[in-house]
C-alpha cells in the first residue's frame, strides 16, 4: 500500500470516529509539545496540573466528605499584551490527550471541569471557575459534537505548522491564534454563557 493511501485512510478514520489528531503516542508527549510551543511567550502564562473540586458532589451530606477532586492539565492566563491585543475572555483551561482518542469522552471530562473550582497558584491560591475550555490536539469537531462545543464554549486546539502558531477554534471558525511572539484575536466572537434554547416560553 502506498504511503499516501495510508495517510488518506488515517484522515478518513479520524473524521468518522471523531478522534484527537497528531502523532502523540502518550499524553506526556502531547503536554511537552504543547508547552514547547507556548511556554516562555509574552501572551499567556501557563499553570500546569491544576487541582480543583467539583461544586456538585455525588455525596454532599456524607460525614467527612471532602468533595470530588478534579484536575486540569493546563490553564492559560492572558498577560497584559494579550488583553491589549483583544483577548478579553480571561483564562483558558486546556485538557491535553494523546492522539487517536475518542473526543466524546474527553468532552464529558471537560463538562465536569466546567462544574468545578480550581485552586490557582499563579493567582495566589485563589479558587477560580473557567468560562473557556480547549481540547488539544483537536483540529475539527463535527456532527453531533459540533453543537456541544458551541453552546459550552469548548474550543478545538491544534498546532498549525504553516503559521507556526497554536490555533483555538470553534467548529466553524478560528477564535485565537497565538505563538510565543505573535497573537491574533477574533474581536467579534464571544462565548455563549446563557443556557441553550429550550423552546418558546409559555
Amino acid at each position: 500500500m502506498l504511503q499516501n493511501d495510508i495517510v488518506v485512510k488515517k484522515n478518513l478514520f479520524q473524521q468518522r470516529q471523531q478522534v484527537t489528531c497528531g502523532d502523540f503516542a502518550t499524553e506526556i508527549e502531547a503536554c511537552a509539545y504543547f508547552d514547547n510551543k507556548l511556554e516562555g511567550g509574552k501572551y499567556f502564562n501557563i499553570e500546569k496540573e491544576v487541582i480543583g473540586r467539583r461544586l456538585i458532589d455525588f455525596l454532599p451530606c456524607s460525614v467527612g466528605h471532602q468533595g470530588q477532586s478534579v484536575r486540569i492539565d493546563r490553564i492559560l492566563y492572558p498577560t497584559e499584551k494579550a488583553i491589549e491585543a483583544g483577548w478579553i475572555w480571561g483564562p483558558i483551561g486546556v485538557e491535553i490527550k494523546k492522539s487517536n482518542m475518542a473526543i466524546g469522552p474527553i468532552l464529558a471530562q471537560v463538562m465536569e471541569q466546567r462544574q468545578s473550582l480550581f485552586r490557582s497558584v499563579i493567582l495566589g491560591y485563589a479558587r477560580i471557575s473557567l468560562t473557556l475550555h480547549a481540547v488539544f490536539p483537536v483540529k475539527k469537531v463535527s456532527q453531533d459534537l459540533h453543537s456541544l462545543c458551541e453552546t459550552q464554549s469548548i474550543l478545538n486546539c491544534y498546532y498549525d505548522s504553516y503559521t507556526d502558531s497554536m490555533k483555538f477554534s470553534m467548529p466553524t471558525r478560528h477564535i485565537l491564534k497565538v505563538s510565543k511572539e505573535s497573537i491574533e484575536v477574533k474581536a467579534d466572537w464571544q462565548p455563549i454563557t446563557k443556557k441553550g434554547h429550550r423552546g418558546r416560553e409559555k
